[in-house]
Formats: structure tokens, sequence, C-alpha cells
């Protein structure tokens, strides 16, 4: 139950791969700006996921970085491009699955699953940068003017958790809700070829 930029960037990947994957073969024909399932995967993208990243990143900043820089040394410019790759992600992901399922269904589901691999072992690798939560000076020891340096807390003590508590099984349910309703609506449509042969 974590959300930083980079484990977002591979969620980002996956959401767009998932809505690739769901969407049945009219839609798979379709231009990737005229399919539906591009488009509301987008918006469920905006809403979610980087509607909750972005009030993470002002709650916690230098834990959304994990460390790896502090969030005063970073550019107004470059935050705005990383937010911005939340969608450039998605795009790709989208577009990854939907060129590799022209060749084999079963190798776009395998590419999905190397995201979910990566997802794992990215966890699994930066846990501890996860877990706790604090400013880059107090993560690496060094003196800081507002707070004791030593004071890291665990994510479980802090607003994020709550956030993330009603946040996650949220997008969880919400994207498999979404999913669902995108199959039902398209499954009891008819397709344009049996509407022009009913027409005729």
């Amino acid at each position: 139950m974590v959300e930083t930029l980079p484990l977002d960037m591979l969620l980002s990947l996956g959401l767009g791969m998932a809505f690739a994957l769901a969407q049945g073969d009219r839609e798979q024909n379709k231009p990737v700006l005229k399919s539906t399932y591009f488009l509301v995967g987008l918006a469920f993208h905006f809403v979610v996921a980087f509607g909750v990243a972005l009030l993470c990143y002002i709650l916690e900043p230098d834990w959304m970085w994990m460390y790896f820089t502090a969030h005063e040394y970073v550019p107004t410019a470059v935050v705005a491009f990383v937010f911005a790759g939340y969608f450039l992600m998605y795009a790709l992901g989208f577009l990854l699955v939907k060129a590799v399922r022209e060749l084999s269904g079963t190798a776009a589901w395998a590419v999905f699953g190397c995201d979910l691999a990566l997802i794992a072992v990215f966890i699994g690798t930066t846990w501890h940068r996860l877990w706790y939560v604090g400013t880059f000076g107090m993560y690496y020891g060094h003196p800081v003017p507002y707070g004791d340096p030593s004071r890291l807390q665990a994510i479980s003590s802090t607003t994020l958790f709550w956030v993330l508590l009603v946040a996650m099984p949220f997008a969880v349910i919400g994207l498999l809700a979404v999913l669902w309703l995108l199959r039902k609506h398209f499954e009891a449509a008819p397709s344009e070829e049996t509407a022009e042969v009913t027409g005729a």
C-alpha cells in the first residue's frame, strides 16, 4: 500500500496495459484516441492515480521522491515533467500491449506479467524507503532546521496511511468495476457489421 513517484511510473504503465488487455476485438481495431477503453482509462488514471499522487506529494514530497533527492532541490519544471510522466507511461503501456497483442495475445499477457513482477521486485528492494516517512535530512541523518533527523515515522503512523488506506481499495475496486462495465457495454452492443446486416 505505497505510492511514490518512481513506483507510480510502473503502476501507470501497468494500468495502461490493463485497459488495453480488457478491450475486445472491436475496440482493439479502433485508433487509440478513439478507443473508449483508452479514454475511460485515462480519465480513471487522472482522477484516481494522479489525484492521489498529487495529494501524497503535497503531504510528503521527500517520501514521494523516495529520498533520492530533496524536493527543495528539484526545479518546478522537473516536477511538472515527472507528473506528466504519469500519463505518458499510461499511454505507453496501452500502446505497447496493443501492438504486442496484434502479434500474440499470450505475449501481451506476458508483458503485463513482467510489469507486475518489476513492481514486486521494486517494492521488495526499496521497502525501507517506502515504509519510513520523513524528510531527506531525516532519512540520511543530516541536521535539518525543522525536525529531529533521527525521527523517521513508519507510514502506518502518518496521514499518508489513511490517505492510502482509503485510496488503494477504492482504486482496485473502481478499476475492476470500470473494466466490468466496459466489457458489459461492448458485449451487449451490436457490432457495426451486425448493425449493417440488420439494417440491410
